[in-house]
């Protein structure tokens, strides 16, 4: 069981969003990029987000439609 939850802000995911564009800008392949969320734990290997990330893909899919 988790101990505490995090939870993340809208500046926590905004600062998450600019360091994927920095990382893109340098030549960061989206393979690249996907292997460091799955090892970071964010995504599993079939690239949806982890139980403590679940948060951060329905407000990625919400900003998506905008």
């Amino acid at each position: 069981m988790l101990g505490k939850l995090i939870t993340m802000n809208k500046e926590d995911i905004e600062n998450l969003k600019n360091i994927a564009r920095e990382k893109l800008k340098r030549g960061f392949t989206r393979e690249e990029a996907l292997q460091s969320l799955i090892r970071a734990g964010i995504l599993d290997e079939n690239e949806n987000f982890t139980e403590p990330y679940k948060h951060l893909g329905e407000a990625v899919k919400r900003l998506s439609k905008k």
